[in-house]
């Protein structure tokens, strides 16, 4: 009986100095502790036209987002009528506006998207 737990109590410790040692081991590492920055590819400027699109897609977005935190304000003083008057118009107003942006987007998107076909592959392919 007193071999058994001899046996027991000296598995025990060997197992707790091989915990000891792995720990040590990993805290010792040379791995460094932190990934060094990604390297961001260089990419050309972007041809006049379609910067010219991608500048009247910001303003209008930024115009679009103006208008909708004075609809905001005005709501938020306005009474239980003028709320469903200013909603409802806020609402015709927002499918043309949105109409508008997702052309512009997709005339910016259709317009890179020849650019990188008239491109040559890098590789020579």
């Amino acid at each position: 009986m007193k071999l058994i737990s001899l046996r027991s109590l000296l598995f025990a410790a060997g197992l707790a100095g091989l915990g000891v040692s792995l720990a040590s081991a990993q805290g010792s590492s040379t791995m460094p502790t932190t990934m060094p920055p990604a390297v961001k590819p260089v990419l050309p400027p972007l041809p006049p036209a379609i910067q010219a699109l991608v500048d009247q897609f910001t303003t209008n977005r930024d115009a679009l987002i103006a208008a909708r935190q004075a609809v905001l304000a005005q709501l938020k003083t306005a009474t239980p009528d003028q709320r469903k008057a200013i909603i409802a118009a806020l609402q015709a107003q927002n499918k043309d506006l949105i109409a508008q942006e997702r052309a512009l987007a997709k005339q910016i998107r259709d317009e890179l998207r020849q650019l990188r076909k008239s491109q040559p592959k890098p590789g020579g392919g």
